[in-house]
């Protein structure tokens, strides 16, 4: 939570989908859940160089500070749940990205320099071995785990994010973030034949600035947003002839 709410170091709330009170978990940003919804990845508004492994239930907060990093970090989990990809950030030089195990250790670079993680998914493959990554056009790109070279990513278009994998690995879910109505399109990769899958259209627009976050399950069966609504500018005038 953001603004008056989450306070002047925002606040990390984990709110299941059964419509139960959400839980508030800490502070910073929310960047990541893993994969059994036990584990949050919360990157704090003005530290560098560290993320907290924040529980969701039972646990204790873990900070992350990977060895000779000093920017500004964000994380998303492996499925596997034991290692992070991280993109850093630091002021007149190019973002990286990383993977580092989440009990410690030398991070390892992903990529060439200006790679960025995109800005709302679950970037890694289902069997951990790939990343979909965002390049310095902002095109999107798979890079291997292993060190092999970044390859472009068929079907995505300039601008769209690849949000989520599908279980099998053969698809990947793509969104184009900030414009309403947004269209999430599934990707066949092998083929980068696209189908547009959801739709994202509001009721009630007004003041509605951006779609800020949208995530999708693996299976295209729920959708979750969130987006900015600007109501500052409205007025209301009685009494006009």
């Amino acid at each position: 939570e953001m603004g008056e709410g989450g306070g002047t170091n925002r606040a990390v709330y984990f709110r299941p989908t059964d419509g139960s009170p959400a839980t508030l978990i800490g502070e910073g940003e929310g960047n990541s859940l893993s994969h059994d919804g036990r584990w949050a990845i919360s990157r704090a508004v003005r530290a560098k160089g560290a993320l907290t492994v924040l529980p969701t239930g039972v646990g204790t907060p873990r900070k992350l500070e990977p060895e000779g990093l000093r920017g500004e970090l964000r994380g998303r989990f492996f499925p596997d749940g034991r290692r992070l990809v991280i993109d850093e950030s630091l002021p007149g030089e190019a973002t990286r990205v990383f993977t580092v195990p989440i009990e410690g250790g030398k991070p390892i670079p992903l990529g060439r320099p200006g790679f960025t993680l995109p800005d709302f998914g679950s970037p890694v493959s289902p069997d951990g071995r790939s990343v979909a990554l965002l390049d310095p056009e902002g095109k999107a790109v798979v890079c291997p785990v292993d060190g092999g070279p970044a390859a472009p990513l068929p079907g995505i278009e300039p601008g769209e994010i690849p949000m989520q994998w599908t279980a099998d690995g053969r698809f990947l879910y793509a969104c184009r973030g900030g414009s309403l109505p947004a269209k999430i399109f599934k990707i066949e990769l092998e083929t980068g034949r696209r189908e547009l899958v959801r739709e994202i259209v509001l009721s009630d627009a007004a003041g509605v600035a951006s779609l800020e976050r949208v995530q999708i399950t693996p299976d295209g069966s729920f959708v979750a947003y969130a987006y900015r609504r600007n109501l500052a500018s409205l007025s209301v005038v009685s009494g006009l002839k």
